[in-house]
Order: structure tokens, then sequence, then C-alpha cells
């Protein structure tokens, strides 16, 4: 949330994304602040990183050099940081996202970690959830307007 108060008044707004499985797109969720489930994203990077489906095989092939047998010199423990990446995790059988500082050492995309190695699974459970925009906050008033989800708490509610 970005917020402003002016006059006794606080403005709030996001724009979030859902994955469309139908579609492989990310779409503006319209988030209104309460009660959502895991298919959304606080950008349109985030959300295409972890649920777009078909990976350029070019891409898939270099990263099949890169990582050969999915085996990863970095430790995502010890690299901690703000750059979202995508490690795999051999014990488990899983790929994670993780947050680094060195982000070139770790898969770009949750879809390419997926495509390269031997997961469990083939895509996040949270990607094919329906959308939910969720409700707005008590003694909040949020609606949809440009692309943005804009939510006013006046004065008398603002404690």
């Amino acid at each position: 949330w970005m917020c402003d108060k002016k006059n006794g008044i606080t403005v709030c707004r996001r724009h979030d994304y859902y994955y469309d499985p139908a579609t492989n797109r990310c779409n503006f969720l319209g988030f209104l602040g309460c009660g959502r489930n895991g298919n959304n994203f606080p950008s349109h990077p985030d959300c295409i990183a972890h649920c777009k489906q078909g990976a350029d095989s070019r891409w898939i092939e270099f990263f099949r050099r890169r990582f050969p047998g999915c085996h990863m010199k970095s430790n995502p423990l010890n690299d901690t940081g703000d750059i979202r990446r995508f490690y795999y995790n051999s014990t488990s059988r899983e790929c994670e996202a993780v947050d680094v500082k060195t982000g070139d050492h770790y898969f770009p995309s949750m879809n390419f970690c997926l495509e390269v190695c031997p997961t469990s699974k083939k895509g996040l459970e949270r990607c094919n959830e329906e959308s939910e925009t969720g409700q707005s906050p008590q003694g909040w008033s949020c609606s949809t307007h440009d692309g943005f989800v804009l939510c006013n708490k006046t004065a008398a509610t603002n404690k």
C-alpha cells in the first residue's frame, strides 16, 4: 500500500495482479485489502515469474547448462537480500522462492526452475486458485480506478 494523509483523510492505493491459467496471463486484480488466497501478486513481473507457463526452449537449455543436474552452487541462507529469485531444493525436490543479494546464481523465474529441475510438481497451486478481490477493511471505503485500488478513511475512523 502507498498511503497519504491530508486534511483528516487517509488515501491508500495499490496495484495487484492475479494469474489466469486459461489465458496464461497476469491481469490486474483489484484486491480491496482483506481476505485473499495465494493468487495475488504485488507486481506484474512477480506474477509472471511465479506462474507464466511456456518458457522459451533456448532459455531452458541455457539453465540446464548453467545448473547441471539442478545443483546450485549458492546457498540462499548465506545470501539473503531483496532480489526475488528461485532455488531448487534437492532435499524436498521443490523449487522455492528466495530473496537474495546475488540474483545471478539462481533461476530468474519459478517457471524456469520447474521446467529444468526434477520437481515433484509442475506449477504452483496458488497460480491455479480463483482470483479473489476480497473486501474493504473495516472503516475504509475501497474501489478500483484506472488500474489501482483506492481506499479512503476519514478522520472520524482514522484511529
